[in-house]
């Protein structure tokens, strides 16, 4: 006999299971009959051998179906092995399947032979024929070795990780083929990783199903995330119902997930309290039928006890923790989160259990930071509250992040006037930390191109507080680009819309003016004719401004319009 190749030798276990099977099935076939038509064996056998090893699978279905083929004559023509490593459409796949194993005495005589192919199947992520496998047949896994194996392979499988719904569907014809030795089963490694599988695809009802089995719902997944942190960052209101359900199983709020965060941080990016607006009270038209006025205000309703139900059951969970201002690996605290993710009922809910608005993140930004930059929180009772809260939580109105900036400064970068005022009624230091070119390039240079009339009022009423002017200037600092006036900007940079606005609102300029008359001997010609002021209004901007050394230019143009 020749001897064995040393490549047959140094074949790998996986290369034996999966790249080889054909191969090792022909060698099984030829070690245990040299010859397939071998009168030693059963006819059907040889007639199922000849079938499945020519890829007639039909004939292998019509052969099972109609002869006389024992379970001992399946058995020895090696058919489930070649089954699962051939490519077969999966209904005859079952059809066959449902003839193997039609009769007790074939599921007693396959079923260890049936195992070791499942976790083949299992090892070489030929999912489908294991689909198949456990749809068609009953009570394979008396061995809960053979279970756990199927089951820590479904959770290691790189396939099913990138096909969830695929898992899904492996996972469910599990539950269908062996729930009651699931949940049977003495080893805790089965439920425990299975619970785990089943919230990582949002089956929450198979979540629910397993925690009879007392399983330990704390421990972290491959991507470091236990069951109460899948269960926060559900999208469904299905979170709702079931999370005082997982905290009665034991879950622990204060395990962190692998990346630092909190249950709070991930409250704070996955569950936002959706406010309804007030029941719509339209009046009785024609074109308004009373049964749709109905059918909103239920709705509505419907919306605010979902809101409010909601409301209570994240109070609960806040509740829960011991420490609301744990940060993450980028110094952020669940407010944070919350304020970066508009988050706003959850920011609130925060601070009414006493959370922290001082705290800064990596880049030394507070929630009043991230608040400023936020043009979308347009509400101005909401935004009042809101700031009162974190006001009284620690919060500093004129603290600065790593680049220099105040609330201020973000508020008017984002041209969020609402903010603004609020933070000046609140003690503020415009003065101190306000850069007029903010003004000039971003807030009153919006005028050229269409502001709103609100905004525009808001804007003028600053500029009559006299926010937006540096008085008592060094004259050494007239050179600083980022010191100059408002006034002295306008005109550097042409900001005709912006310069009349400062002027017609009495800012206090009248210094800036007199050290620009140079400038503005060569841009007033440019500037003016665009101004529309009349003589009554030329002659209050000079009484009051004293512009008595302003460049006469100004003047005649002011007159004559």
């Amino acid at each position: 006999m020749a001897p064995l190749s040393l490549g047959l030798l140094q074949t790998t276990d996986r290369d034996v299971i999966c790249g080889r099977r054909d191969h090792v099935m022909d060698n099984l076939t030829q070690v245990q009959h040299d010859d397939p038509h071998d009168s030693s064996l059963p006819e059907g056998a040889v007639l199922l051998n000849s079938a499945s090893e020519a890829g007639n699978w039909h004939l292998v279905r019509d052969v099972i179906s109609d002869a006389d083929v024992s379970p001992s004559g399946i058995r020895q023509s090696f058919l489930l092995q070649k089954l699962e490593s051939a490519t077969v459409d999966h209904h005859l796949v079952r059809d066959i399947l449902k003839e193997i194993f039609s009769s007790e005495a074939s599921v007693r005589t396959m079923k260890s032979i049936a195992q070791d192919v499942l976790i083949k199947a299992a090892h070489c992520d030929n999912w489908e024929f294991l689909i198949d496998f456990l749809l068609t047949t009953e009570s394979l896994f008396d061995d809960e070795t053979s279970l756990l194996s199927v089951v820590r392979l479904m959770a290691s499988s790189q396939m099913l990780q990138a096909n969830p719904f695929l898992h899904m569907d492996v996972f469910s014809a599990l539950w269908k083929h062996a729930n009651q030795k699931i949940i049977d089963s003495k080893d805790n490694g089965v439920q425990n990783t299975l619970v785990q599988m089943a919230a990582e695809l949002n089956m929450w009802s198979r979540v629910c199903d397993l925690l009879v089995t007392k399983p330990d719902l704390n421990l972290l997944d491959r991507e470091g995330l236990s069951v109460l942190h899948r269960l926060v960052m559900c999208p469904d209101s299905r979170f709702d119902s079931l999370l005082p359900v997982v905290l009665e199983n034991g879950a622990d709020v204060h395990i962190k997930t692998k990346k630092g965060d909190t249950i709070l941080h991930l409250t704070a990016k996955h569950q936002k309290i959706t406010t309804s607006l007030p029941p719509l009270h339209l009046p009785d038209s024609k074109d308004q039928d009373k049964r749709e006025q109905a059918k909103t205000k239920i709705l509505e309703e419907y919306r605010s006890q979902c809101a409010e139900s909601k409301r209570q059951l994240l109070a609960k969970l806040i509740s829960s923790c011991q420490n609301l201002d744990d940060q993450d690996d980028l110094g952020n605290t669940a407010m944070i989160v919350a304020a970066k993710t508009d988050n706003w009922e959850f920011m609130k809910l925060l601070l009414e259990h006493g959370a922290r608005a001082d705290i800064v993140d990596l880049y030394q930004r507070s929630v009043l930071h991230i608040l400023a930059t936020k043009q979308t929180f347009t509400d101005a009772l909401a935004c009042r509250n809101l700031v009162a809260l974190c006001l009284s939580r620690g919060a500093e109105v004129n603290s600065r992040d790593v680049y220099g900036n105040s609330v201020l400064h973000l508020t008017v970068q984002s041209r969020h006037w609402i903010l603004f005022e609020l933070l000046i009624d609140c003690g503020a230091e415009p003065g101190h930390i306000f850069l007029p070119r903010y003004f000039v390039s971003s807030g009153l240079h919006s005028v050229t191109h269409g502001c709103e009339s609100a905004e525009l009022d808001t804007l003028i009423s600053l500029l009559e507080l006299g926010l937006v002017s540096r008085q008592n200037h060094d004259e050494d600092e007239d050179d600083d680009e980022d010191l100059a006036s408002p006034t002295r900007l306008a005109v550097e940079t042409k900001n005709i819309p912006a310069l009349k606005i400062l002027i017609e609102c009495d800012v206090s300029c009248n210094s800036e003016l007199r050290a620009l008359n140079a400038d503005i001997k060569h841009t007033c010609t440019d500037t003016l004719n665009i101004f529309s002021i009349n003589t009554k209004e030329a002659a209050r901007t000079q009484q009051s401004l004293r512009l008595d050394n302003v460049h006469p230019l100004f003047l005649s143009q002011a007159s004559r319009n």
